[in-house]
């Protein structure tokens, strides 16, 4: 079946406007919240984080439905890379997919549309970067918390005080416990970058990317694995995980080759290997020795380039495409810390940096509740904000209230009319939750300048600085380009082809 021209479009945009509608409504202050009924529990989730609604959106319509993914997929992506932004994404990619469409059945040509949007794209975020500010203060950690959890106050009083004792380079991770209360401990921490999962098939959290094993077993090898033979040790281990002691395993190398790699993604998939990941890493070479000397002695492994080490270990291990985080490994890291002191110089900058990420400290949340459904939504909700701080750590934060973008439309010279429709539209959407007119004070803000907007609970134009509210600068731009990459995406559909 062939579905072609206008009709295939229309279709899908259905989809894109029925979920996005659905998602939009609970942005901002006074953002609405949805429920999303579970059959198969017989019971109901009540939430206002956008990415759970857009996960949880399912269409009649077999095409609106493909049309409600290209929401959802935008909506993941950026959570995935930036903790935050899943509503800013949707309303920006309804309001572009809209927008263009129109252009284009009013006869504009598709590739001029896309240009325009491409070169104008470069230009905000430029206009986002020079107008962030790097993160100085705690309470400002605790404002973009409290924001991206929704206006949870608790939730954004206990980042700030996590941050205030593992440093703004320290680690949080989040779990789900069977207590009522949620809290954190502090622990050790240890990040390893460009250094990640071979393969999506080892991926066992869907929702965020990622690997994540309590208490692993962990072998390393800093060499290239080109033989399969030499892994069947070790696989054996997870073949069986009823045994008592049973491990999730982790391999840790340089690379592996092709065949062997094949090999264990078989084994993987048919079910006979169980909880393994491979990963590998893109460090040269004595970039790599010296953080895969850092691992073993954080987890309690012998480092080797010539055949496996003996398995260490540590309490949490969560693997990324691109990053590794070791929580509480099991080695003695003071006793080598202190070797490592010994050799520390002013000069040797590299040294002093491994010293540093070693030193590092990481917190735990323990996500508590009464019933499932309550924890699931909170974790969403505390993981979003330590996502938008870190975002916020890496790359500085903006005014909020949906303002930075209208501002980049006022101040910067835009081409794509689309394009500036769709950065007015949060703001937009801002307004229509709280039943305000959505152009309502536009100018008057736009005279104040930068750095002022609109307070939807108490019907003032606020220094929004000077309130707290703040966005994240990695925020606003990713779900910029999520939302654009997926605009273009669609704007080249001529026909859907089902089988």
């Amino acid at each position: 079946m062939v579905i072609q021209g206008i009709e295939s479009k229309k279709l899908l945009l259905n989809g894109i406007n029925k979920t996005a509608d659905v998602v939009k409504s609970t942005f901002g202050a006074k953002g609405k919240t949805v429920m999303i009924v579970d059959n198969l529990r017989m019971s109901f989730n009540i939430t206002k984080d956008g990415v759970t609604v857009a996960k949880n959106v399912t269409l009649e319509d077999e095409i609106e439905n493909y049309g409600c993914s290209f929401i959802k997929n935008a909506a993941i992506k950026t959570v995935n890379e930036a903790g935050d932004g899943t509503t800013t994404t949707s309303i920006l990619t309804q309001s572009l997919c809209n927008n263009v469409e129109q252009e284009i059945q009013s006869g504009s040509n598709v590739h001029d549309i896309q240009e325009d949007i491409k070169n104008d794209l470069i230009t905000v975020k430029e206009y986002i970067k020079n107008k962030s500010k790097k993160i100085k203060d705690l309470n400002e950690i605790n404002q973009i918390a409290t924001i991206s959890s929704n206006n949870d106050n608790e939730i954004g009083n206990m980042i700030e005080e996590i941050y205030s004792k593992i440093g703004f380079e320290g680690v949080i991770n989040t779990i789900e416990t069977d207590n009522h209360d949620t809290d954190y401990k502090i622990v050790d921490g240890y990040i390893v970058d460009n250094t990640g999962y071979a393969h999506n098939i080892f991926i066992n959290n869907f929702d965020k990317g990622i690997v994540e094993y309590d208490n692993p077993n962990i072998y390393i090898i800093n060499n290239k694995i080109t033989n399969f033979n030499s892994l069947i040790p070790i696989l054996n281990e997870t073949i069986d995980p009823l045994k008592d002691d049973f491990k999730p395993t982790v391999i840790i190398c340089h690379d592996i080759d092709e065949a062997p790699l094949k090999l264990v993604l078989e084994s993987v998939a048919s079910g006979k290997v169980k909880q393994l990941c491979i990963v590998t890493s893109n460090l040269i070479f004595q970039d790599r020795k010296n953080k895969f000397l850092d691992i073993c002695a954080v987890v309690d492994a012998n480092y080797s380039e010539d055949s496996f080490s003996d398995k260490g270990s540590c309490e949490r291990l969560v693997i990324e495409k691109e990053n590794i985080t070791i929580i509480n490994g099991k080695g003695n890291k003071e006793l080598y810390l202190k070797k490592l002191k010994k050799e520390k110089t002013e000069n040797n900058s590299e040294l002093n940096n491994r010293i540093f990420r070693l030193e590092n400290k990481a917190a735990i949340i323990r996500v508590g509740g009464k019933l499932p459904q309550e924890i699931s939504e909170k974790k969403d909700r505390i993981e979003d904000a330590v996502l938008a701080v870190k975002s916020a750590i890496e790359e500085g934060y903006c005014a909020g209230g949906a303002t930075t973008y209208i501002f980049a439309v006022k101040e910067c010279n835009l081409k794509s009319k689309s394009l500036k429709k769709a950065l007015l539209s949060p703001y937009e959407q801002l307004l229509i939750n709280a039943n305000i007119e959505p152009y309502y004070l536009l100018n008057d803000i736009h005279n104040k300048g930068y750095g002022y907007g609109y307070d939807v609970k108490n019907d003032l134009i606020i220094n929004l600085y000077e309130k707290g509210i703040i966005d994240s600068s990695k925020v606003l731009r990713v779900a910029l380009e999520n939302s654009i990459h997926t605009c273009l995406n669609f704007m080249f559909i001529n026909s859907i082809i089902l089988p």
